[in-house]
């Protein structure tokens, strides 16, 4: 079964970022695409944010199946 992680959703991932906190918000959805793509596909990146610190990174779908709790 496939997940589906929309915008502005907290996940929380298995490792700890280095602020302490495992929770992340969901930003971003394939923003940087110039083909457009499915949101929910292999090839989407997602943009996450630390919910502690406010730190942003990237992450595709498959990453992001691996690291989460």
């Amino acid at each position: 079964m496939k997940k589906e992680f929309k915008i502005n959703t907290n996940i929380k991932l298995k490792k700890s970022h280095v602020c302490g906190s495992q929770v992340w918000e969901i930003k971003k959805i394939g923003e940087d695409s110039k083909i457009k793509i499915y949101p929910y596909s292999n090839l989407s990146d997602y943009e996450l944010q630390c919910v502690k610190c406010k730190r942003n990174i990237k992450m595709n779908y498959q990453e992001i199946l691996i690291k989460i709790k």
